[in-house]
């Protein structure tokens, strides 16, 4: 941005070898690309920083979301995982096999989609889904623009009202608790909006994350 520009002046860089490349979210191009999927779930890790809360409310997390999918009438799902170190990434394998076993026992229905489950970089997937529903991250700024985001983060997995209150980056009533809010926001299209400070171009992107940060 302009302030790493200001940088590469004084370590006496030429105005000609510098290239100022706009970035990804800052442009609106969420009809140019070809949509894959109906739907992606970004997979889920509880807020590490409540006492209260257990690694397996990921997985139940993730099958609450599956279940709106499912009374939406989305077949086509990518589940994208959280990139992770190599001996983190032994501790989260997830299989469809998995999530259709679980839903059914959980749910007492049949599980009706076709799965993807991707552990591509964010970058690269985040533009094939309609929309993609997923928790807390940066993801929030990566997808504004290129594609629907809406947030669900249900009290299970840790956050409370305080650390919802301390975020600047968007309105609260953006943050879905429930399935049943879940769900009347997709209806709705009452996707998340990030404020419009949020993303000037004289912003940093590590200042646009504290922003969405809770505290």
């Amino acid at each position: 941005g302009r302030s790493f520009k200001k940088i590469l002046h004084l370590h006496k860089i030429k105005k000609k070898n510098i290239y100022n490349i706009e970035t990804i979210f800052l442009k609106n191009s969420k009809n140019n690309f070809k949509k894959l999927y109906d739907a992606c779930l970004l997979s889920y890790s509880p807020y590490p920083f409540s006492l209260n809360v257990t690694w397996d409310r990921q997985i139940i997390t993730e099958l609450q979301v599956l279940k709106v999918f499912d009374d939406l009438g989305y077949k086509n799902i990518l589940i994208k995982l959280k990139n992770s170190s190599p001996s983190k990434k032994k501790t989260e394998t997830k299989e469809v096999r998995i999530y259709k076993e679980i839903y059914e026992k959980f749910y007492k229905k049949k599980f009706r989609f076709n799965i993807t489950i991707s552990d591509k970089n964010f970058s690269d997937i985040l533009s094939t889904s309609k929309l993609i529903v997923g928790g807390l991250s940066t993801a929030i700024i990566e997808a504004d623009k290129l594609t629907d985001y809406y947030l669900y983060e249900p009290k299970i997995n840790g956050y409370s009202d305080y650390e919802f209150n301390s975020i600047k980056a968007f309105n609260k009533n953006y943050i879905n608790t429930d399935p049943k809010s879940l769900l009347r926001n997709i209806k709705k299209k009452n996707f998340l909006k990030l404020k419009k400070d949020v993303l000037k171009k004289d912003i940093s992107f590590s200042e646009a994350i504290d922003l969405i940060n809770a505290w």
